[in-house]
């Protein structure tokens, strides 16, 4: 089983994510540099814990070499994620974190070509906020023939932890950004716009996000502008060191977050969209530990991704099936049995047991007895018959016999274990074919008992 290290797992988002980690049953080890709270919290969520320090490339090497997937919580990223994620090109080790600072991704976009060499991913924001936006963008890109322009902006409501607040606050560059012809290019902090969040317009202000690389990325559109509305005692008066550790349950409970978009089309239409989700703290721990669980998975794509943008490919990938290949369409028709349904003119009402969907009718006999459908002209078949249930083994060998003048249920010999399922219409075949085999068998036995009494008369 592939294994997991969390960097960081002692701060307040590493405890939730590793928490969930453990209860999800992945196979977990916990890293960071002080001993002391490790030791606690690996005793807690019995696991394997490691202390290294990120100065020494050969510690940090050493303490990878058994491990398919990091994910980085310690912040401030820009003293981590460089080390980190030139450790996993060494080691082919996936990276992911949870950062919300330009610098991560800048670095992972000049790490993008030798990752894909080393066959490596690099997804920084793999939780939290990125995640959230870009969700909430593709939405409304997707629904705009030629998007031009993207405006996005997050509502943060609540407290921050000390640790994000930390971050924050060594990492607000001087500059304001926004992403203008595909470049990013600095703009007056001052620009404010009100923004509907669902509950009336609210003023914005500008703010250089990580979303300016990852939707252009993921998206392809030029221009992108950033925004947040702060509410709450999310950045306290007396400073950093008065914030507590992090918000409550009831805290994150109490303050959900919002986001809104607006698409702008070269023919100069506007679509707008909202998102409510929890909030940020409560959601980054679990889009960080549900990625985490795909790339463990093999759902690994090399190269700098976007959280969004790495689903949407991973999303493409088939999922296994022990009868079709595709879960979207019935397994194709052989070309003797192209015969049209009687009733193809109604468009059949599609259900299904097990697989999504099917247009194929119940009454023609080239229906599959995998993935079924019934006509809007005909009642609802039981489906799936007690025959077809059967394994194909079983659905293949089974007959009624007729042996010793008893007919009975049994594995026949004379009959072939073929691979391929049977049709209705020799489902149908084969329950006539016993009923003649059991009329048989008591007319034969009628028979001899005649005889033999009229023998001993």
């Amino acid at each position: 089983m592939k294994t997991l290290m969390i960097y960081g797992a002692p701060g307040y988002t590493g405890r939730m994510a590793a928490a969930h980690a453990k209860e999800t049953g992945l196979k977990l080890v916990l890293a960071g540099r002080d001993e002391a709270p490790l030791q606690v919290l690996a005793k807690r969520l019995g696991v394997e814990y490691r202390v290294f320090a990120l100065d020494n490339a050969g510690d940090v090497d050493y303490a990878l070499q058994d491990i398919a997937v990091l994910l980085n919580c310690a912040g401030p990223f820009a003293h981590t994620a460089g080390a980190l994620m030139e450790a996993c090109l060494r080691t082919g080790v996936h990276y992911l974190d949870i950062a919300a600072e330009l610098d991560s991704y800048q670095l992972a976009e000049r790490h993008d070509v030798s990752a894909t060499k080393a066959g490596v991913m690099l997804m920084p924001g793999s939780g939290g906020s990125v995640a959230m936006l870009g969700s909430l963008a593709a939405r409304a890109v997707e629904r705009v023939p030629s998007p031009v322009t993207v405006r996005i902006a997050l509502h943060v409501a609540g407290s921050m932890s000390r640790g994000s607040a930390l971050s924050a606050s060594q990492h607000v560059t001087a500059t304001c950004l926004m992403r203008k012809d595909d470049v990013l290019t600095p703009r007056a902090p001052d620009e404010l716009r009100d923004i509907d969040f669902g509950k009336g317009r609210l003023s914005c202000f500008p703010v250089t996000l990580p979303d300016l690389i990852t939707i252009a990325r993921q998206t392809g559109v030029g221009d992108i502008e950033t925004y947040v509305h702060v509410s709450g005692s999310a950045f306290p008066e007396d400073g950093i060191e008065a914030l507590p550790d992090g918000p409550t349950a009831q805290e994150r409970a109490d303050n959900r977050y919002q986001a809104a978009v607006a698409v702008v089309g070269a023919d100069g239409a506007i679509t707008r969209a909202v998102l409510d989700t929890v909030n940020g703290y409560s959601f980054t721990p679990l889009a960080a530990i549900v990625a985490a669980r795909r790339v463990l998975a093999g759902e690994a794509r090399p190269g700098f991704q976007t959280p969004v943008g790495y689903s949407e490919v991973a999303s493409l990938k088939p999922s296994p099936t022990p009868v079709s290949p595709s879960l979207t369409q019935p397994p194709p028709r052989p070309a003797k049995e192209s015969t049209p349904c009687h009733c193809a003119k109604t468009p059949p009402i599609p259900f299904t047991t097990h697989w999504p969907w099917s247009t194929r009718c119940t009454a023609s006999p080239q229906v599959s007895t995998y993935v079924t459908a019934r006509c809007s002209r005909r009642p609802l078949q039981r489906t799936p018959s007690p025959i077809s249930a059967l394994p194909v083994q079983r659905r293949a060998s089974s007959t009624l016999c007729c042996r010793a003048g008893k007919p009975s249920w049994r594995r026949c010999p004379r009959r072939s274990t073929g691979s391929i399922p049977p049709t209705p219409s020799a489902i149908r075949g084969w329950w006539w074919t016993a009923i003649q085999r059991r009329w048989m068998c008591w007319s034969k036995r009628s028979t001899y008992q005649a005889s033999m009494a009229h023998a001993s008369t």
